[in-house]
């Protein structure tokens, strides 16, 4: 299951780096880590809250998922957010002249 998961982790990060090259889209070292913890992060949350809900202790899952799962899903989102506006603020404007 991790294989598959890093397989489609690493084809996602692979696109979104293609994607963000093809805009011109520059992405800091900062962003970079933040994206990765964050990724991290939500994997181990993921991963544990279905091993609590094997162990029928589901109350601990979802305290589990929302205290690690939240923090990785608001860094990814901060990671995204920073090289978005970034990018918009850098961007040209429709008749060449902001």
């Amino acid at each position: 299951m991790w294989f598959v998961a890093g397989l489609l982790i690493g084809c996602g990060l692979l696109a979104l780096g293609y994607y963000a090259r093809s805009k011109g889209a520059g992405v800091k070292w900062y962003e970079i880590v933040m994206g990765v913890t964050g990724v991290i992060l939500l994997l181990v949350a993921i991963h544990d809250f279905f091993a609590f809900r094997a162990e029928y202790e589901p109350q601990a899952g979802w305290v589990f998922l929302c205290v690690i799962g939240i923090p990785g899903i608001l860094l990814i989102l901060l990671a995204g957010f920073l090289v978005w506006f970034r990018y918009r603020k850098n961007s040209v404007g429709p008749t060449g002249i902001e």
